[in-house]
């Protein structure tokens, strides 16, 4: 999981991530991440991980790069 960002990060990119619990064929959450990003103003501008986290990353940074890799 993402600690608070330093100073002076300008994008965040989440590789390998899961969906959240109790999305089918996912088991771990992504929102975490996203949502402690952007509470800092930093956008999410790729994420990579299984087709359900991709949608949950569209959803949640409609601007991100996703990239479905299982």
């Amino acid at each position: 999981m993402m600690a608070g960002p330093q100073n002076g990060v300008q994008a965040a990119m989440f590789v390998g991530h899961h969906a959240r619990a109790g999305t089918s064929s996912a088991i771990l959450d992504v929102r975490i991440n996203t949502l402690l990003a952007s509470s800092y103003g930093v956008p999410v501008v790729l994420a990579s991980g299984d087709e359900a986290a991709c949608a949950e990353f569209s959803a949640l940074a409609p601007r991100a790069v996703t990239v479905p890799v299982k």
